[in-house]
């Protein structure tokens, strides 16, 4: 027995003498995560808190890639619990991720500054749009020095929009009447059948036909049987007494499905009077515009999505000892990548992120990162306090489809979590 004892704290001793990617700070713990991100490319800060706001097309698409304009959207609450020992971690989570991106291409803005020697003009414009939600249970085991980390999720899709080209032209007549015109049709494949909650003019009807139908044995049945399975595998090991390594990789193994297919279809169309007309007369440009949305309807059919498959390796620097850490992070991620829409053209990306973490006596904590995920660059501020029983972390950034333009404030994300325990 007393060997038994002797062993296990030998075991547990050693375990514990070497450092981790990332290390716990509680054995026990319950928290929650959110983050909101809205961000584009183009207007940063200064250029919208003016007086007298001046758009210059000819100097933003001198400066755009060939998305043109980007925005970008996403939202993601998340709830775990985790128990933390020498030997090995366990725990469980739940989340949902959404997230959503519309670019305009680069030529609508070289045609609005610099005009076109034609007296027609075309470009594409693009939209996706993805929500899931996911369950998993990650557990990490210690072998000496060697960590290895399973987490097995299960997830269901909700809402997927394949990305989806819209054509825009732009003409201007002898009169030099400008006018632009752009149609999409849009397929959005769902879980539930959301046709219940429009009319055929995209007016809102609210969700009570929806939710009365999914009371329905056969629509839960759907919904229980078109979940996805995805394998998170990461593995760490400490280098030198200063630095760890590891490398992970997220890989959906089973594809949940969406059951239902709604097509709609938008209209955009816009004029505006001659410029000089106006100015030679003294009045103000007229703008006319007209839109219009058409629900085509919703009919049963069976969408293969993934969640993204991402493989990256990492560190964890610790020139100083504990209380500075740089975390330089480099991963291959693919957008739905068994799906029929897949295109690597613009499904597969890079993704990184360099951080420094400071800890001052353990309670006080400060980080920096310059990061690329998910297609959007972001620098980030991060404080948090750590009470030991109970943990407050709040981090913003400055976010958007373009690097330089981080730096001038073109969007935000915003992130805050709470944990408490012992």
């Amino acid at each position: 027995m007393k060997k038994l004892a002797v062993i296990t704290a030998m075991a547990l001793a050693a375990a514990s003498a070497f450092a981790e990617l990332y290390p716990s700070s509680r054995y026990f713990e319950v928290g929650v995560d959110a983050t909101v991100q809205v961000d584009q490319n183009t207007l940063s800060a200064s250029d919208i808190l003016v007086e007298n706001l001046v758009i210059d097309f000819s100097k933003y698409a001198q400066s755009m890639g060939e998305d043109g304009f980007v925005m970008n959207l996403a939202f993601s609450p998340k709830a775990f619990v985790n128990l933390n020992t020498p030997l090995f971690s366990a725990g469980v989570f739940t989340d949902v991720k959404t997230s959503a991106r519309v670019s305009t291409g680069k030529g609508l803005f070289e045609f609005l500054g610099n005009g076109n020697t034609s007296d027609t003009f075309g470009t594409t414009m693009s939209t996706q749009m993805d929500m899931f939600v996911e369950v998993g249970a990650p557990v990490k085991f210690s072998f000496g020095s060697f960590k290895l980390r399973v987490t097995p999720t299960y997830y269901v899709p909700i809402v997927y929009v394949p990305r989806t080209e819209v054509p825009l032209s732009v003409t201007m007549d002898d009169k030099h009447l400008f006018a632009a015109k752009a149609s999409a049709n849009l397929d959005i494949y769902s879980l539930v059948d959301i046709g219940l909650m429009f009319d055929e003019n995209m007016a809102f009807l609210g969700p009570d036909a929806l939710i009365e139908s999914m009371q329905s044995p056969e629509v839960q049945d759907k919904i229980a049987s078109s979940g996805g399975f995805t394998l998170g595998l990461g593995a760490e090991l400490p280098l030198f007494h200063t630095l760890d390594v590891g490398a992970y990789a997220d890989v959906p193994i089973i594809p949940g499905h969406l059951k239902y297919k709604s097509s709609v279809t938008a209209e955009f169309a816009a004029e505006m009077a001659p410029l000089l007309d106006t100015m030679s007369s003294g009045g103000s440009t007229e703008v006319t515009t007209d839109y219009s949305a058409k629900f085509n309807g919703t009919t049963a059919s069976d969408y293969s999505v993934c969640t993204p498959l991402r493989v990256g390796l990492e560190a964890a620097w610790r020139p100083f000892g504990k209380w500075l850490t740089f975390r330089p992070k480099f991963a291959l991620a693919a957008r739905n990548p068994f799906g029929e829409d897949f295109d690597p053209k613009y499904s597969m990306f890079p993704e990184y992120s360099l951080s420094a973490e400071m800890r001052l006596l353990y309670i006080l904590g400060l980080d920096f990162c310059t990061s690329y995920i998910n297609q959007v660059y972001s620098q980030q501020f991060g404080l948090a306090l750590n009470l030991r029983i109970a943990e407050l972390d709040v981090k913003v950034a400055t976010s958007g489809a373009d690097f330089a333009k981080t730096w001038s404030l073109t969007g935000a994300q915003v992130m805050v979590g709470v944990r408490v325990g012992f």
